[in-house]
């Protein structure tokens, strides 16, 4: 890739050279046309040189930083340095050993910006999360396979359909690919859609409700494939209510049970928008002793109706709705971004998780569990503190967060950029005010 040169202010250099993996585009300057996306860019501030890059003209952050030696090149000795020193790490680190589903290397925590890669049993996944580093993926790919030597390679990507998985090399995995965590076996997918199946930063938070789950009823609000869901049954839950808008997200948590040897029909699966489907329990004498709510993206309002929770005939009006895109029957859309033209998706998620707390707080007994599995990309953490004391306020209950726990150890966190401890999990009692 050709090689550029652009400016920055004073304080922006500082910030690259006391380890910042990133710089917004307002606080470049120099020319960028010509430079193409992935192009290796040095910069400099008064001082001098600052740090090296790629560069990305479709994002918002227009470089990420990979060093700050003016001698190292980007090149394939680079990627497989980085990826052996952080795949290094993993091999000193706790709680990795009930485990062999755990990310090696950790995008800006691991100091290589915008690439994620995690390994599943003998398989490895790539992500890229800019797309300034897709003209660098022959020598990523190259690197991963001469440190980790996978079984077999993967690169996930999304897209308007969803995302899929895309194999790189090596051996095709199972459809099912089964995974272990303590004594539980999660199944993931290697081919299919944007994600495994399986959230690896959660894992400290399902070893916390393992802990609280026992002789408990639970609601599960936003289920996916159930791996929350499984580790509450398996660890004593009374009853476990699995609710998510997606058909084949709970024909996957049941894939899930199965697979554990827990008779799904000991539990309940509801396809459904978690916020109608609470709803419709307060109405009844039903109630739960925890909720656990997670962080999906949410749909318009007006739009939830073209879900997989829509009623019986709805399929006609879709149809005929002029410029109206119907939704793919997998209803994999409920992960992705609302659409650009729709209301902003940072208001979106605001509006839907608070509606989902109000029907939550309905349906919780007195004294009872609000577990809350944040994501600080769709709500900053002390908007989401905000956001449940409004809402708290309005349901006329006393909640207090009793418990808060961030990723777990193969997620590290640079100081340079504290922006990359995006999940928290709390823990919080719900009383009558």
């Amino acid at each position: 890739m050709m090689q550029g040169h652009l400016s920055l202010d004073a304080e922006t250099g500082r910030a690259v050279r006391a380890g910042s993996p990133i710089v917004p585009r307002d606080r470049i300057s120099g020319r960028t046309r010509g430079l193409e996306c992935g192009a290796v860019v040095d910069l400099h501030d008064g001082r001098g040189f600052a740090g090296r890059g790629l560069f990305d003209p479709a994002s918002p952050f227009a470089l990420r930083v990979l060093t700050r030696d003016r001698r190292q090149a980007l090149d394939a000795a680079f990627w497989r340095a980085g990826i052996e020193r952080a795949s290094d790490l993993r091999k000193n680190l706790p709680g990795l050993s009930v485990t062999d589903a755990f990310r090696v290397v950790h995008s800006e925590g691991d100091r290589l910006p915008g690439l994620v890669v995690e390994s599943y049993s003998s398989y490895a996944v790539i992500r890229l999360e800019s797309e300034a580093l897709r003209p660098h993926l022959g020598p990523i790919v190259d690197a991963v396979r001469q440190v980790l030597q996978p079984r077999g390679l993967y690169e996930k990507r999304s897209g308007p359909d969803g995302g899929r998985g895309h194999h790189l090399g090596g051996s095709t995995a199972p459809d099912n690919l089964a995974v272990r965590e303590g004594n539980l076996r999660f199944l993931v997918r290697m081919a299919e859609g944007a994600k495994t199946g399986l959230f690896l930063d959660q894992r400290d938070q399902r070893r916390a409700l393992a802990r609280l789950a026992r002789g408990r009823r639970v609601a599960n609000a936003f289920c996916f494939t159930g791996t929350s869901s499984l580790t509450l049954a398996a660890a004593g839950a009374a009853r476990v209510a699995s609710i998510d808008p997606s058909a084949r997200s709970i024909g996957a948590s049941r894939e899930n049970f199965a697979a554990n040897g827990l008779p799904p029909e000991s539990h309940d699966f509801v396809v459904g928008d978690p916020r109608d489907v609470l709803a419709r329990i307060a109405a009844s004498t039903r109630r739960f002793d925890a909720i656990l709510v997670d962080s999906p993206w949410f749909a318009p309002r007006a739009a939830r109706s073209e879900g997989r929770g829509a009623k019986k005939g709805s399929s006609k009006k879709r149809s005929s709705s002029k410029g109206r895109k119907a939704r793919r029957p997998s209803g994999k859309r409920r992960r992705m971004a609302p659409p650009s033209d729709g209301p902003e998706p940072y208001a979106l998620f605001r509006s839907g998780w608070c509606e989902t707390l109000m029907q939550a707080f309905r349906v919780l007994t007195p004294g009872g569990l609000l577990l809350l599995s944040l994501d600080s990309r769709k709500l900053g953490f002390g908007d989401a503190h905000a956001a449940l004391r409004e809402t708290a306020t309005a349901s006329g209950v006393q909640v207090q967060v009793v418990e808060s726990m961030g990723p777990p150890s193969d997620f590290p966190v640079d100081p340079a950029w504290p922006e990359g401890n995006c999940h928290r999990f709390l823990v919080c009692t719900v009383r009558p005010a």
